[in-house]
């Protein structure tokens, strides 16, 4: 079934600079795909840029999904996948079971955010260390909800971590700009609508950040949220879907 959250929003005015002069204006779709459950994951850790093996649930996950686009009339134009071993299997698992003889792009700019020397570290302890460094002591009372405890985190993990690896949430929300923009251009390079990107978590949140308004929900394992673009504007069309 298809899960979204009622009083999340589309956001007026978001755009990509149109690199294609005078194009003919045409909706194209990202479809993005939460990685499968990971070990990290399981044991309730930080993972960011360092990577942990999908689980058996994980791969499972990754396979229904799979499945879900193959009982889809969602027509695959191009694959790409964050260039994080959790990520890509997940796309060839999903190539695979949905029968897509596509070939699987790696690209970093669709890696996770970088969490710096928290990565590998259990997530009780780095919230608690970043709660304690944003005044809020160390419980989550003060956290309203999934939108507030996001950008507190992606706002606050560069002045915890102390090997200054991790990521401002500028320089991420930039990076992800590009790679929206560069999908957009392969799709018109390859004269396709709908591309299906294998990313993360933090990743898809940020994005449901940027792109609306409003409460979110946390983005699964193994579910997947659109993007409808449109002349360089996006909008979210669902999320945490499961289904097409």
């Amino acid at each position: 079934m298809v899960k979204t959250c009622a009083t999340m929003k589309n956001k007026k005015a978001f755009s990509i600079k149109n690199t294609v002069s005078e194009r003919m204006i045409v909706m194209k779709e990202i479809v993005i795909v939460r990685h499968g459950q990971t070990l990290f994951n399981l044991l309730n850790r930080t993972q960011g840029w360092a990577d942990s093996p999908l689980t058996e649930v994980g791969r499972q996950q990754a396979r229904d999904m799979g499945m879900a686009l193959r009982a889809s009339d969602l027509w695959i134009d191009l694959v790409i996948s964050s260039d994080r071993g959790r990520a890509i299997e997940t796309g060839r698992l999903i190539l695979e079971t949905a029968g897509l003889d596509l070939e699987l792009q790696e690209s970093s700019d669709w890696r996770e955010l970088s969490f710096g020397s928290l990565e590998g570290m259990p997530n009780d302890e780095n919230i608690k260390r970043m709660l304690e460094q944003g005044g809020y002591g160390s419980t989550l009372d003060a956290i309203e909800n999934r939108r507030q405890f996001r950008e507190f985190i992606t706002d606050t993990v560069v002045l915890v971590d102390e090997s200054g690896w991790a990521e401002s949430r500028q320089d991420f929300e930039e990076r992800l700009l590009t790679a929206l923009s560069q999908t957009i251009e392969k799709l018109e390079e390859v004269d396709g609508q709908r591309a299906l990107v294998i990313a993360h978590g933090v990743v898809m949140e940020t994005l449901l950040i940027m792109l609306t308004e409003g409460e979110m929900p946390e983005i699964e394992n193994g579910r997947a949220m659109i993007l409808v673009e449109e002349n360089g504007r996006f909008r979210v069309k669902g999320v945490n879907l499961s289904q097409f």
